[in-house]
């Protein structure tokens, strides 16, 4: 419970995700099997310790609406009716009905929750964001941007992240379409997890560029910290760089790294603590894949 009480005394929300976190990359029988045991986890955890959601904001990410894991998810979220969440976020929102649909399941369920999030992390759902926001819904708080699953859908390998100017070229698009609304943006996480200097780097970057309101998503409690204690300081585009590495190297690197990751995790984290995300590992044995067949 002290982990809970450290990220509460951070003004921070803490969500579990229950999408892309938990999955074995090109094995969906053991992706389905991770997702049934987590849920379990998850009744079991939140039934045992009602402090959990008394105590602290809690949320909790979803599945895909056009998935067969999203009605799994519902019967969940049916048998926790007790809780109270602060937010339910949906991922991969490409059109309006997407979130009416989420909404129509909640209170179908009698799932009690204070608002809503959405990912818009397509190519789709970034284009398309004007007429999913617009008119308002209530509940919505929070558009995140998930520049994992955007890279993939703009055939981006390596993956740019936050030390890119592309990317901030992606977030000045969504948050121009929030501008007038009541909506926080929240930013994609850093993978580099172990290096604070691009941590503080990205939030300098996010607060210069933003003229709405923000947040940051984490992935560490020291993450968690950094947000919690950022004093801004001036920032420009100089400190971003478009360099790459080479693909196929890079796609090599990512599979070396597979040995090393825990069987139940989607993902990989490698020596420099630097996470190597599902969407990465997807695209690399793809790219593997090719490059072997030539």
């Amino acid at each position: 419970m002290n982990y809970f009480r450290k990220v509460s005394e951070c003004d921070s929300t803490i969500v579990f995700d229950i999408e892309d976190s938990i999955m074995e990359v090109g094995h969906p029988e053991r992706s389905r099997s991770l997702k049934v045991k987590y849920r379990k986890i998850l009744i079991g955890l939140l039934s045992e310790h009602v402090q959990i959601y008394r105590d602290h904001r809690i949320g909790i990410r979803i599945n895909d609406v056009r998935s067969v894991e999203f009605q799994n998810d519902i019967r969940m979220l049916g048998q926790l009716r007790s809780v109270s969440w602060d937010v339910i976020i949906i991922p991969k929102v490409e059109y309006r009905a997407d979130i009416e649909l989420v909404l129509n399941e909640l209170k179908k369920n009698n799932v009690s929750y204070r608002a809503i999030g959405i990912f818009a992390e397509t190519e789709k759902g970034v284009e398309n964001l004007q007429d999913i926001i617009h008119p308002a819904f209530p509940e919505l708080e929070y558009v995140i941007f998930g520049h994992s699953d955007f890279n993939i859908d703009n055939n981006i390998f390596p993956f740019v992240h936050q030390d890119h100017p592309e990317y901030w070229n992606w977030v000045n698009k969504i948050q121009s379409q929030l501008a007038g609304t009541n909506i926080t943006y929240i930013n994609s996480p850093c993978f580099y997890l172990g290096d604070d200097k691009m941590m503080r780097s990205m939030l300098d970057q996010l607060y210069a560029r933003s003229s709405i309101n923000y947040g940051q998503m984490t992935l560490t409690y020291q993450q968690t910290l950094s947000c919690h204690h950022h004093q801004p300081v001036p920032c420009s585009s100089d400190q971003l760089s478009s360099k790459m590495p080479d693909a196929i190297e890079f796609a090599q690197y990512v599979i070396d790294k597979l040995h090393d990751k825990d069987k139940d995790k989607s993902f990989a984290v490698d020596q420099r603590k630097h996470l190597l995300t599902p969407h990465e590992i997807i695209v690399a044995k793809q790219i593997m894949a090719e490059h072997k067949g030539k």
